[in-house]
């Protein structure tokens, strides 16, 4: 966020108790920070100077998590209200059923709030599930990892990501299975306890066709448009954490993929339940059974996060993507598809790509097909790949809805709830990454309350995702 306001000549700085920066643009803050007296005293001064227009809160959907060791702070935001400026709230994965509550959460009403929402849907990303049948004696853990089917289908996710100059992610539930992953792939391990975070995950943006295992840690502040595969070892802890997470694959546009892993016949750990409520976790769990189910998976995904009614993969539009529902032969698709190149090349397929799972690309021919399987690997049912450039017109994209009158004050808490998918520029304000967040850098979903007077600075124009380095 700070490397972008730079490039457009916008002053942003991460708070520093020590060191207010009382004559910033944008002020970078954490929640934890954000509810100091340090941080209200800074707020105050500039309310004071007329110089607080808006206060933003980037992944409001946080505050739903119930979990009682998780970021309490974030249930404190709403005392910002007192401030009394203009609050933007930003989320790309608020289920209409959850809208209430968050808006309890902080400290506001329906009635107060306009709210602006689109579709989170990704039509370049193929939701998948594999389930594969691994021994018994790796039961309620997750050292089923180990199991070489798993570690060569992983390997192989690997090869095909980078075979098209994409990086892979990789999620583990534990810290301790994202050790293991680590060592099985030969990458790099990102979790709560890692000591060189910071490092780790300025590699991984480095190298253009990286890998990472992470637990949920890894999550707000990661935005790279070239992650071609997200992979979860067994099931995440709730489907919005996972509409979350594998809303990171593919932000470039081009074709991606979002695979959970979860042996057949295998449950959650008992030692690992999903909330520390039952009954919470009963709710939950119903959720990701609905996911698991013969159905198709954007049919589920759709209804939860936007009420919105579908029936298959494609039906509106024939470049989208399909599901391991919609295409039960997405496999024997792909290694035919990999077959048929092999071929064209004068070589076995995937012969030089390393067949170990972490191996590098370092051959002509395989940087010769890379630049096919970008082109090619769509099929005749997922169309051809997109442009490369970045669509304005993806629903996971927040319209750039600031742009209003700087006297346009409302002495009166706003009725009525305006949906409007907004012109084709877009802003986005981030805050630093904590353990344990959550992150889609492209928001779908803000609505703001008590508008007040705006700066200059917002009125600037922001230059569209595709053209952003």
């Amino acid at each position: 966020m700070v490397h972008r306001c730079r490039q457009l000549g916008i002053s942003c700085v991460a708070w520093e108790s020590r060191r207010p920066a009382d004559q910033a643009s944008i002020v970078l803050v954490t929640p934890e920070s954000a509810i100091t007296e340090d941080f209200m005293t800074f707020l105050n001064r500039q309310r004071l100077c007329h110089r607080l227009d808006r206060i933003v809160i980037d992944e409001c959907h946080v505050v739903l998590n119930d979990q009682t060791n998780f970021r309490p702070a974030m249930a404190q935001l709403g005392r910002l209200l007192v401030a009394q400026a203009q609050m933007i709230y930003l989320t790309a994965t608020l289920p209409p059923t959850a809208e209430n509550q968050l808006f309890q959460r902080l400290r506001t009403s329906r009635e107060k709030v306009h709210l602006f929402r689109a579709r989170t849907h990704r039509m370049n990303v193929g939701y998948r599930l594999w389930q594969p049948t691994v021994p018994n004696q790796y039961a309620n853990s997750y050292d089923w990892v180990e199991n070489p089917d798993i570690v060569r289908f992983i390997g192989d996710r690997i090869r095909r990501a980078r075979a098209q100059a994409g990086r892979v992610v990789i999620y583990g539930p534990t810290t301790k299975t994202v050790e293991k992953l680590a060592q099985l792939v030969e990458c790099e391990a990102y979790h709560s306890h890692t000591i060189d975070r910071t490092g780790v995950l300025a590699r991984f943006q480095a190298d253009t066709t990286g890998v990472v295992a992470a637990t949920s840690a890894l999550g707000m502040g990661v935005d790279i448009p070239n992650i071609r595969s997200i992979i979860h070892i067994g099931l995440p802890r709730s489907l919005l954490d996972y509409a979350q997470e594998s809303g990171r694959a593919g932000r470039d546009g081009l074709h991606s993929e979002a695979i959970i892993i979860q042996p057949n016949g295998f449950l959650r750990p008992k030692w690992d339940p999903i909330h520390e409520d039952p009954v919470k976790a009963q709710a939950e769990q119903c959720r990701l059974d609905r996911y698991m189910s013969p159905n198709c998976r954007r049919v589920i995904l759709d209804e939860y996060l936007d009420s919105y009614q579908r029936q298959y993969c494609g039906e509106s539009d024939d470049t989208e993507q399909r599901c391991d529902r919609c295409d039960e032969h997405w496999q024997a698709n792909e290694a035919e598809v990999e077959s048929e190149l092999g071929s064209e090349l004068g070589s076995e397929p995937g012969s030089e790509l390393g067949s170990e799972p972490g191996s590098e690309l370092g051959s002509e021919v395989a940087g010769q097909l890379g630049s096919e399987v970008a082109g090619q690997l769509g099929s005749e049912r997922n169309g051809p790949v997109p442009n490369t450039s970045f669509q304005m017109s993806d629903p996971m994209v927040l319209s750039h809805v600031l742009n209003q009158p700087a006297d346009a004050r409302a002495e009166q808490p706003m009725e009525g709830i305006q949906y409007s998918q907004g012109p084709p520029e877009v802003i986005e304000l981030t805050t630093d990454s904590e353990a344990n967040s959550q992150r889609s850098e492209s928001e779908s979903v803000g609505f703001r309350s008590q508008v007040g007077s705006m700066s200059p600075i917002y009125r600037r124009s922001i230059e569209p995702l595709g053209k952003r380095p």
